[in-house]
């Protein structure tokens, strides 16, 4: 497997969550959305992890100095993006960082929290064994989001990716949308941001636009999909929110589940990702369970 280093965005302020705190220190049920997406990147075993901040950003890497502790031994530094102008220009802001590295670079957003592991995997494996220059995640079956849109030609190869904004009244309706996850080779990545313009609707850099450049250079760009929303579940509002705790909660009760603890009534239990449950327990309707608590083999919780 080739050398791999993680870009985490994570420089945005999130206005619509209505807090003053940095989108990315927003608190799910288990811990900060950046220390999520630390967890799954650390999992990679990357040579470097450079987190991209901007707003407020002594917090952001405060949080992120305290939790990558508990994460395998990567090589985490900084860098600042000044202005909020696109995502290309987060990455651009990275690329300094990243100078002496050869491989693979994995970009990621601080406020995507639930995509699996195995996923990730997949990504990097399908992007060595395709012999791509870039590959990206897209997420099939769903028109309703307003990710850009994966255009592609008649042969069914990618050609770009448009942002909603910029699409045409048809272009809409495509089923299969840009996750913006993706596995980039590294000589090739800071050519194509550099290339980037903010001739668009945002008047921002997109980094979707390197897929373009890549297919005009007749570099090989290839994707991997899913098909489950939740993996990819950006967080932007309180409704975002709402719905990856809904998710979180619902893996850790399948878990509890499948290890063998007995609920009667799932859908009314409430459970910190720090309590241990033994198998055999038993636990009835409308439990809270917080903090620091084991629960034994045998025990049964009204």
């Amino acid at each position: 497997m080739e050398s791999t280093a993680v870009i985490i965005l994570a420089a945005g302020k999130g206005t619509r969550m209505g807090q003053e705190a940095p989108k990315v220190l927003t608190e799910t049920a288990e811990k900060p959305l950046i220390c999520h997406v630390l967890d799954y990147s650390s999992k990679l075993e990357p040579e470097q992890i450079v987190v991209v901040t901007g707003y407020r950003r002594e917090e952001v890497e405060a949080t992120v100095k305290d939790y990558q502790c508990e994460t395998a031994p990567a090589r985490i530094s900084f860098a600042v993006q000044e202005q909020q102008n696109g995502t290309g220009d987060a990455v651009r802001a990275a690329l300094p960082a990243l100078k002496d590295f050869n491989g693979t670079v994995v970009i990621l957003y601080g406020d995507v929290p639930l995509i699996q592991e195995g996923t990730l995997s997949d990504l990097l494996k399908h992007h060595e064994q395709s012999s791509a220059t870039v590959t990206l995640i897209s997420l099939k079956g769903d028109v309703s989001n307003a990710y850009g849109r994966l255009i592609r030609d008649e042969s069914g190869e990618l050609e770009k990716i448009t942002e909603l904004k910029d699409c045409t009244v048809a272009e809409k309706y495509i089923d299969e949308t840009n996750s913006g996850i993706y596995a980039v080779d590294s000589a090739f990545l800071e050519p194509a941001i550099e290339s980037l313009t903010n001739d668009n609707a945002q008047g921002e850099y997109y980094l979707t636009d390197i897929i373009e450049k890549a297919v005009a250079e007749g570099q090989t760009v290839s994707t991997i999909a899913v098909y489950d929303p939740d993996e990819v579940q950006g967080v932007n509002t309180q409704a975002d929110l709402l719905r990856v705790n809904e998710t979180l909660r619902g893996r850790r009760i399948e878990t509890l589940l499948q290890s063998g603890v007995i609920l009667e009534d799932s859908g009314s239990l409430y459970i910190d990702a720090s309590v241990q449950v033994d198998p055999g327990a038993r636990i009835g309707p409308n439990v809270i369970l917080k903090g620091s608590t084991t629960i034994a083999s045998g025990v049964h919780i009204e």
